[in-house]
């Protein structure tokens, strides 16, 4: 077998595991990534406290003050327990926003730095290829893959990743919160849950070749544009500026068109999926609802 199918095979091969090839750029790095996701995981679950605050307040004023206050802090009097859960808001507030900072820090950093060590491996790899490999790929392509595609991991490291880790974590933290108060309602409201990992799989399934479509879009135009300013010489001495501006609109309208595709896809997914999130949602209320109306215990 030839250098080249060798090559070949393995590029296929870790076409096939990407987040794998991701996650051992970030082995280096392991201790900043792991402090960035607890930083996002408090951040979080402050974030979701004021909703739970506000029941204990609510409780509170009611003349039903949680059983954990009084052992807790010691306090009995209805305005010192109300002072208490005012700074208790306060702290919380605090606390949500400073891990906030600390969890956008730590993933841009490393977002930074995993950033660099792509692109010098993959010029580094690129500059070990043949000539051959050089004569069949477009300049244009070849700088797509070192700016564009690298880029595009330090947004997933910089925003993507971080809302995968947020969105566990709500669902965790939410699901336990109402299994405490009902084991029921919590499996209704977990319904849902299976319908949204199976259309979030086929979603995947369907947006990438679009998104591929966009990455090849996106090189033809570099290529282009790159290939016409280092000949702006020879085009201005054959008068040829409105044949190349037509070919350069051509072009950038392909890029355009690829995006609408993806863009009218993209945009359906949220608001589906916020559709199946208000199903659950909604059987919670209804069930609750009735249990009250009928004194259900």
């Amino acid at each position: 077998m030839s250098n080249n199918s060798e090559s070949m095979i393995g590029m296929n091969a870790d076409v096939k595991r990407p987040m794998w090839r991701l996650l051992s750029y970030l082995k280096a790095y392991k201790l900043p990534f792991i402090l960035a996701i607890c930083w996002s995981i408090i951040n979080k679950i402050a974030d979701l406290m004021p909703p739970i605050l506000t029941g204990w307040i609510v409780d509170h004023a009611s003349g039903k003050t949680p059983d954990w206050v009084e052992p807790f802090t010691g306090l009995t009097d209805m305005i010192e327990v109300a002072i208490f859960f005012a700074l208790f808001a306060f702290f919380i507030f605090g606390f949500e926003s400073f891990f906030e900072w600390a969890f956008q820090r730590g993933f841009m950093r490393l977002a930074q730095r995993v950033q660099h060590d792509l692109r010098v491996d993959a010029y580094a790899h690129m500059q070990q290829r043949e000539l051959a490999f050089f004569e069949h790929q477009r300049t244009g392509n070849l700088m797509a893959i070192l700016n564009d595609d690298i880029n595009q991991l330090e947004r997933f490291l910089n925003s993507s990743f971080n809302e995968i880790v947020q969105l566990i974590t709500l669902f965790l933290f939410a699901g336990l919160s109402l299994f405490l108060v009902s084991p029921t309602l919590a499996a209704v409201g977990m319904l849902p849950v299976p319908l949204i990992l199976i259309g979030s799989f086929l979603y995947q399934k369907i947006i990438a070749p679009r998104y591929r479509g966009i990455r090849e879009a996106v090189s033809a135009l570099s290529n282009r544009l790159e290939n016409n300013i280092s000949g702006i010489f020879v085009i201005k001495s054959f008068g040829r500026e409105d044949y190349e501006r037509d070919r350069v609109s051509e072009t950038s309208a392909a890029y355009r068109d690829a995006n609408f595709k993806a863009i009218n896809l993209n945009a359906l997914y949220v608001p589906l999926i916020r559709m199946l999130i208000a199903v659950g949602f909604a059987s919670v209320l209804f069930i609750g609802s009735y249990w009250i109306i009928n004194d259900v215990n």
